[in-house]
């Protein structure tokens, strides 16, 4: 029966991945004498398959959330109510989901309060008594070191009660078993000589997992990495207690992200793929809609090389009268191209003024590199427009939009009502 040893509670700290994979389960008959190792046997075959499944199939890092704000952050306010105001928070995270290296889940429903790194703190206040008493400023000290800040996974033992066979006198039972997630933080500094996928470098591409079963082992431990926390500490931004303490913005780049089945993708636009579409009437201004906020790092010099807007129109030459397209390029400047900024799902592309009279019956596409488009989990947004349908009516027929895959480019067309001369 080794193979049904269940795994020991682990020290205090990320916990190891069970040494290997259940492979017995219960078989019930009718009088079978049921002891609690059989119940923890079928918890355990069914949560290790889960893990298995999780780990092979999806991966381990971010699913979704779990974006690390600083103070200097306009979401601060919002999410930093409930926090003990004697104990402000260095930074929060906002709630999420991630898969850790052994399949866990790490599910954050509420805003986390990052306390102050305790290697970071003077001597006088390194302990919870110093905490809190306020007027006192400090100056950078040699201890501060950049942190790499990390989630893991974690029980917890709740509802304690009297076992009715126990010995008197004996250990306490727990009812139920809570999981739960914890926050860690190691030196940033050397990681990546021992570990140098743990945090990893935005330009390089994900290596392939060495074992095909056994858990990934990029990081120290199975952990699951947030972001980089840099200590902002000088003359002109003391370290005040009874205040957060001042930190740079988190360096969120080379955290791993699953793209999973749910995607981002594009949930409409103001015109209807493949039908005539008066871009006058709108002003000019073409909307495009994402299923999901796009990420912070897609900045106004980005835009203009990832969405374009073109036309092809049909031109007269000579007493022939022989016809021919010309195709045009209608934004070249990223300030017809912008992110709402109150709302980072929505896209706006708008064309010139003075260019309306050439868009007279002429055909406009708009193409999206996806590939380069994030969303604000940094997974690609799922960009290829499938099955895309006009036959010349005027009502729309709709699309069907994604195929499953991070990336790919967005293709679609519409038609300027041609003006009466």
């Amino acid at each position: 029966m080794s193979d049904c040893q269940q795994h020991p509670q682990d020290q205090p700290g990320p916990r190891s991945c069970p040494p290997q994979i259940a492979n017995c389960r219960n078989r019930y008959f009718l009088g079978k004498f049921l002891r609690p190792r059989d119940f923890q046997f079928e918890q355990n075959y069914f949560l290790s398959r889960h893990r298995l499944h999780n780990r092979v199939l999806h991966g381990w890092g971010i699913a979704c959330g779990l974006e690390v704000i600083a103070p200097s952050d306009p979401e601060w306010s919002e999410c930093a109510k409930g926090c003990d105001p004697c104990h402000p928070p260095m930074a929060i995270i906002k709630p999420g989901l991630a898969l850790d290296p052994c399949g866990r889940e790490l599910i954050v429903e509420y805003p986390l309060f990052v306390p102050t790194f305790e290697e970071w703190l003077p001597p006088e206040t390194s302990t919870q008594e110093g905490l809190g008493k306020e007027g006192t400023k400090s100056t950078p000290w040699p201890d501060q070191h950049d942190r790499l800040l990390y989630l893991y996974y974690d029980e917890v033992n709740i509802d304690e009660t009297a076992a009715l066979c126990a010995d008197p006198g004996g250990e306490p039972e727990y009812n139920f078993v809570r999981e739960t997630v914890r926050i860690g933080s190691i030196p940033i500094e050397g990681l990546n000589d021992k570990h140098p996928m743990c945090w990893h470098d935005p330009r390089e591409a994900w290596p392939t997992a060495d074992t095909c079963l056994k858990p990934d082992q990029s990081c120290p431990q199975p952990f699951v990495p947030l972001a980089v926390i840099k200590p902002a500490v000088s003359e002109e931004r003391p370290y005040v207690e009874g205040e957060p303490f001042p930190i740079e913005p988190p360096d969120m780049s080379g955290r791993r992200t699953i793209a999973g089945p749910n995607l981002t993708s594009i949930k409409g636009t103001n015109w209807d793929h493949g039908q005539h579409f008066d871009l006058e009437e709108k002003g000019g201004q073409l909307d495009i809609w994402f299923s999901r906020p796009l990420s912070k790092l897609i900045t106004d010099d980005l835009l203009p090389h990832i969405f374009a807007v073109s036309y092809r129109k049909k031109e007269e030459v000579g007493e022939v009268k022989v016809k021919y397209e010309n195709i045009y390029v209608l934004l070249q400047e990223k300030s017809g191209i912008q992110v709402d900024p109150q709302d980072r799902s929505h896209v706006k592309l708008c064309v010139p003024r003075n260019l309306f009279n050439d868009l007279s019956d002429a055909t406009v596409y708009v193409t999206i590199e996806c590939d380069f488009l994030l969303d604000w989990n940094g997974v690609p947004v799922d960009g290829n427009l499938m099955a895309a349908r006009c036959d010349g009516k005027s009502e729309s027929l709709g699309w069907k939009h994604g195929n499953g895959t991070p990336g790919g480019v967005f293709k679609s067309w519409f038609r300027v009502p041609k003006k009466a001369s």
